[in-house]
């Protein structure tokens, strides 16, 4: 199936129709009235498909059409989960764990189950239900799209006069300066083209517009246009014409006429053209042929909130790309106070506290600064409607008219992303204020909530950080970025959220339990729960709720009042945040959670990812750990990095699956817990740690770690060898040896390291090794000739270390 497997614009409609194609192409025999059914949905569900997405293009919905809408959505998600019931009891949703078969006999079980059968008759009735509805509203004819033509939100910004302005004068100097600084220097006269580029609301219009009245006098002709998410490029053009002084009579809207007319009115002349508000590069791969390369020191300004859009823009000039900056905490303070107040000293002690929070709230973003203010400056004077409006905003954005120009920015923003990125985008509100969000683990959400497509030649990952990348491309959200230069989290600018946490109330996308959390209709319906308190009231009123139809549960951090696992009969997506224990789970599909306590047959389901982050296993028994986990074979990925396991787990032997183990920490390791790990099929990175190795010395077996591509090993140990055939798809080997407690790595043994040369795919090893004082140059030399023996040992990275120690256990300095 084509499009988003789940989004906001269709819920799990696709997912769903690609699930009942699935169940219908199974080649066994069906009972007639189960494969009925299965047919009738498949052919009205794709039939409501069809209209979904042609509402989908609609901006605005008349109330009926949101109405039916929404309950189409709905149910497809209920239809889904049974769907998914279905096919658990088939095979536990895996076609190759004999579904076929076996299907006959799991069919004629679930088909005699009267409770299964009911509810599948009654999701018929609903659907037939909505149809009647369809067809008695009409809503194939399309609700009508007319609308009251808005006032441009960008207006004020062109009028705005000098006192008005904060924090603009630098800005503008600067991009004066690469415009026309060096004139006069013997500088090149070329046509300069930069852009502007940044968040809605940080004033690029305003900053264009002061950059135009400053200098415009110094050139023969100017212009100053708006293009819009929308472009008309037969009026973008006839203004530039007009403006430019080339406008005679009504010209043609063909194109190449209008660029033709201009580029002639501009061949000998001086010009600044300003084109504000561009959204896509193909509206400006045409605008920009009607400029004139005429070495007159002409220049081009652009503004957008699309980074690639600016890049494309300035090519080859990238480093003309002027991005915009939030205001400081001393222009915030400035703007603010002189909008409610009159000026930046007036505002009195007792309205101090709440400023400073709307101004924290604000970012330095200069049009929620103003848009605030202008509220403020508009009510009573007293700290209590203050605090009102403060307690508010989120709902203040919604319906205030003062926030009118602030709404229209963010929803420009938000109306330009795709399907895939709206979704994406909306996710975000599980997330509290002001909360560093993980990238990796919030790709993983992603893809686990079947929000990512799969598209030719990507990995699910690889889609998925690209909707990330795509979203900090737009200014969506602000990056941050780990000392590589890599992107490891986001946060969401406070009125975005805002926005966000509303487009999810109105698309039942996610329910926030906060301090101010009421239940509220359609809240038995909620399909992802975003959990920010531990109000044992609230607690009382979660735990009434319906969860069975939930997907993603998150907790900041809630986790002590959450109610129990066994009422997720659907879950996806499972974040738990509490003092003892950072849990995060990834169920795809279908859970199927036994109604049992401790997470002790959540292995038995399709939990495919689990991070377990800063838990006391010192204070849990080995008995836990061992038995925690049944039989995990859908496990692809377990990240434990600041856990400390007795042993490798006994359930560890049955991780088929696994493929990432990031990181095992165990007290002791044998013999033959290292063989469980060696026998996993598809496990690719292990990053094992290691307190005590009884045997001293480690063999990996040949024909073990079949698919393993880096291996990270910390341990006490005397030796490491690798057999022939050992470890075939190696590729980074990093290992660290403590040789300075008893058994110690002694110089006559040689090195550490043995058996390099087996290691086929090897393209960089590290190793770190700890010894007594004295010991270090020889067995540096020998793990040396070690890895020199490997038949490509020139193009291998290779790092070597020893660190040398005393008899007193303290580290010597040994000037290599």
């Amino acid at each position: 199936m084509e499009g988003v497997m789940v989004s906001t614009a269709t819920g799990a409609m696709n997912s769903l129709l690609s699930k009942l194609f699935k169940l219908l192409s199974y080649e066994f025999n069906l009972f007639r009235g189960i494969r009925n059914e299965i047919e009738f949905l498949k052919h009205e569900l794709s039939y409501m498909n069809a209209l979904l997405h042609n509402l989908t293009n609609m901006e605005e919905l008349d109330i009926q059409t949101h109405v039916w809408r929404n309950k189409v959505r709905e149910l497809c998600y209920d239809i889904e989960d049974c769907i998914d019931i279905f096919m658990h009891h088939l095979g536990n949703n895996d076609e190759k764990a004999g579904l076929v078969h076996e299907a006959t006999k799991m069919f004629k079980k679930l088909w005699v189950c009267h409770r299964v059968s009911k509810q599948i008759q009654q999701l018929k009735d609903r659907v037939v239900q909505e149809n009647e509805r369809r067809k008695r509203y009409k809503l194939d004819e399309g609700p009508s799209n007319s609308r009251v033509v808005e006032i441009d939100p960008r207006l004020p910004s062109l009028y705005a006069h000098d006192g008005q302005l904060v924090g603009v004068d630098g800005p503008r100097d600067t991009i004066i300066h690469w415009l026309i600084g060096d004139e006069g220097r013997g500088s090149s006269q070329q046509l300069k083209i930069l852009s502007i580029v940044g968040f809605g609301g940080l004033g690029k219009t305003t900053l264009a517009n002061s950059v135009f009245c400053k200098i415009k006098d110094k050139f023969d002709c100017t212009a100053f246009v708006s293009v819009s998410q929308k472009p008309n490029l037969p009026k973008i053009l006839k203004d530039i014409l007009s403006t430019i002084g080339g406008f005679m009579g009504d010209p043609d809207d063909n194109l190449q006429i209008l660029i033709d007319k201009i580029r002639e009115r501009l061949m000998y002349k001086r010009y600044l053209i300003i084109i504000d508000d561009l959204w896509s590069i193909p509206a400006w791969d045409t605008i920009k042929c009607a400029f004139v390369e005429n070495n007159n020191g002409s220049g081009v300004i652009t503004t957008t909130c699309i980074q690639d859009v600016a890049t494309a823009c300035c090519f080859p000039y990238r480093r003309h790309i002027y991005q915009m900056q939030c205001l400081d905490e001393l222009y915030s303070r400035r703007l603010f106070f002189n909008r409610v107040f009159g000026t930046e000293d007036g505002c009195p002690e007792q309205f101090r506290e709440i400023s400073d929070d709307m101004l924290r709230k604000c970012k330095g973003v200069p049009l929620a600064i103003t848009s605030i203010a202008s509220i403020l400056a508009n009510r009573s004077m007293h700290v209590e409607t203050w605090e009102k409006i403060r307690k508010s905003l989120g709902y203040e954005l919604d319906t205030n008219p003062t926030l009118e120009r602030m709404r229209h920015v963010l929803n420009l923003s938000y109306n330009d992303l795709s399907h895939e990125l709206k979704t994406c985008l909306l996710y975000l509100g599980v997330y509290p204020e002001d909360h560093a969000i993980g990238k990796f683990d919030l790709v993983r959400k992603w893809i686990a909530e079947g929000f990512i497509r799969e598209k030719h030649g990507l990995d699910p990952e690889e889609v998925a950080e690209n909707c990330f990348n795509e979203l900090a491309n737009r200014s969506m959200i602000q990056p941050f970025f780990d000392d590589s230069d890599e992107e490891w989290s986001c946060q969401v600018h406070d009125l975005m959220l805002d926005l966000i946490i509303l487009k999810c109330s109105e698309e039942n996308f996610t329910i926030i339990i906060d301090r101010q959390f009421k239940m509220k209709d359609g809240a038995s319906q909620v399909r992802r729960i975003s959990h920010q308190s531990n109000n044992s009231n609230i607690a009382l009123v979660v735990d009434k709720m319906s969860l069975s139809q939930v997907r993603s549960y998150n907790s900041f951090p809630a986790a002590d009042c959450m109610p129990l696992l066994s009422k997720f009969e659907h879950l996806r997506v499972l974040d738990i945040c509490s003092a003892r224990i950072y849990m995060l789970c990834f169920i795809c599909y279908k859970s199927s959670i036994s109604p049992e306590p401790l997470l002790t047959k959540l292995g038995s389901s399709n939990l495919r990812d689990l991070d377990i982050v800063g838990c006391d296993s010192s204070a849990t028994p080995t008995q836990f750990w061992d038995n925690c986990f049944t039989r995990p074979r859908n496990l692809q990925r377990l990240w434990l990095p600041k856990l400390s396991l007795p042993k490798v787990p006994n359930w560890m032997v049955h991780a088929d699956r696994l493929e990432n183990l990031k990181k095992l920490t165990v007290q002791e390791l044998r013999h033959d817990d290292f063989l469980v790990l060696a026998q996993l099929p598809c496990l690719m990175y292990l990053f094992l740690e290691a307190k005590t190795i009884p045997e001293r010395n480690t063999t990996v077996q040949s024909n073990t770690f079949p698919s393993l591509k880096k291996f990270h090993l910390w341990c006490e140990l005397t030796r490491v060898t690798f057999e022939p055939a050992a470890m075939p798809r190696l590729q980074a080997l990093r290992i660290a040896l403590d040789g300075c407690g008893q058994g110690a790595v002694e110089p006559r043994e040689g090195s550490p390291v043995a058996g390099i040369q087996h290691l086929a795919c090897l393209e960089e090893i590290s190793v770190v090794m700890h010894v007594k004082c004295g010991h270090g140059s020889s067995i540096e030399s020998a793990c040396g000739e070690a890895i020199f023996r490997h038949p490509i040992s020139e193009a291998i990275q290779v790092h070597l270390e020893c660190i040398e120690y005393d008899q007193n256990g303290h580290r010597v300095s040994t000037g290599r």
